[in-house]
C-alpha cells in the first residue's frame, strides 16, 4: 500500500482491494499468463513478432546490454 500512495493512490483503497478475492484472482490470472509466456523472474523482457512471443532475457541487465538486445530483434 505504501508503493501505491507514492504513485499517488488511495492506500486505504488499495489495501482493501488487493484483499478481495475478485482482484486476488485477477493478479492470479496475469500471474499465470505470464508463466505460460515464459516469464520466470523479474523482469523478463518479451518480444512479439508475427505472433509468436519470444523471451528476449531474464533478470537485470545494464541498460546498454538490454537496449542492445532489443535494437537486435527490432531489425
Amino acid at each position: 500500500g505504501k508503493y501505491a500512495a507514492k504513485l499517488g493512490y488511495d492506500e486505504k483503497e488499495f489495501n482493501t482491494k488487493m484483499n478481495e478475492p475478485h482482484y486476488l484472482q485477477l493478479a492470479q490470472m496475469d500471474f499465470e499468463a505470464a508463466q505460460q509466456l515464459g516469464a520466470t523472474s523479474f523482469p523478463t523482457v518479451l518480444i512479439e513478432k508475427q505472433g509468436v512471443v519470444t523471451v528476449l532475457f531474464r533478470g537485470y541487465l545494464p541498460f546498454a546490454r538490454a537496449k542492445a538486445i532489443i535494437d537486435e530483434q527490432m531489425k
